[in-house]
């Protein structure tokens, strides 16, 4: 059997809810030869039941006995990828149909190139659109040489033979994303495309807690690199202690909605017909795959 040219990884763990949606959106995809390592991290809601609806032969389930959290989950899935690209997707989230195509053929051009990544659109569960995140200028940038990484992980693909030792760590509950990224990207180079390609879902309600409660973490992974930057560790965990108290003062004052707002731009009308045609679509393969999932197209 010959390797997949893409790796789709995607940890799981009580997303049955949504992850028709997100399986949808893989097999919508215009480039073919990719497969899916699903590791589903101890779910108690049966995934396994989409995954069988779907009876597609390039989806690869894996089961974990108990819930390990998602930087182990994420180090499974990366340790039984086959292909020459590593791509993500959150069981929640979902893609837009020519998002391998388009990052794949990047990647296939631009030789000096380990990272591609992209501009999200940032939905809400009903699948509205609210904002832009992240979207670049695709001009190819590096040696890369921070501690701060400027673009988002969910959208990003990574040649995998630049991946070599990097691992995702189990013991960061949040940003194990983040570090595997500046592991591998450490003096090489990376674009961020000038294009929408990924649906990233965020809860208006739990956004703002999100981000505090993940700043711990970010506070752990700019430790686990002080050695390689003495000068700029210590001076960005000061900068994560304002950041999380200013989001705390923010939330108490109601202001969760102007912070959120600050945090995207708006979409052009191109922007949100790409949306909802890519919307439409996966959500029409999804409702075929599992209808008891959810009600009509129009609940999204």
């Amino acid at each position: 059997m010959t390797n997949p040219n893409v790796s789709v990884m995607m940890p799981c763990y009580n997303s049955k809810l949504t992850l028709a949606r997100a399986i949808a959106s893989v097999i919508l995809q215009s480039f073919e030869d990719w497969e899916l390592v699903l590791v589903d991290d101890g779910s108690t809601d049966t995934p396994f039941e989409v995954v069988e609806a779907v009876a597609d032969a390039r989806i690869r389930y894996i089961r974990l006995e108990r819930n390990r959290g998602r930087g182990f989950a994420r180090q499974v899935a990366l340790q039984q990828c086959r292909g020459s690209f590593l791509c993500m997707l959150d069981a929640d989230d979902w893609m837009y149909p020519k998002r391998i195509e388009e990052e794949v053929e990047f990647l296939q051009r631009a030789q000096s190139v380990v990272v591609v990544s992209a501009g999200m659109a940032i939905t809400r569960p009903s699948g509205q659109l609210t904002g832009i995140r992240s979207k670049g200028t695709g001009q190819i940038q590096g040696p890369f040489r921070s501690l701060h990484i400027p673009f988002a992980f969910p959208p990003s693909m990574i040649r995998m033979e630049a991946i070599g030792n990097a691992r995702f760590d189990e013991t960061l509950k949040r940003g194990q994303d983040a570090d595997f990224i500046l592991q591998v990207l450490r003096g090489r180079k990376f674009c961020v495309l000038d294009s929408v390609n990924y649906a990233y879902v965020e809860d208006e309600r739990d956004a703002i807690v999100k981000s505090i409660n993940s700043h711990p973490y970010v506070r752990a992974r700019y430790r686990k690199h002080i050695r390689d930057f003495p000068a700029l560790a210590p001076l960005a965990i000061v900068q994560s202690y304002f950041a999380e108290s200013a989001l705390r003062v923010g939330s108490r004052l109601n202001a969760d909605g102007y912070l959120l707002d600050k945090r995207v731009k708006m979409p052009s009308m191109c922007e949100i017909e790409l949306h909802r045609e890519a919307l439409r679509s996966v959500s029409e393969l999804a409702e075929r795959i599992m209808p008891s999932a959810f009600g009509s197209i129009g609940e999204w």
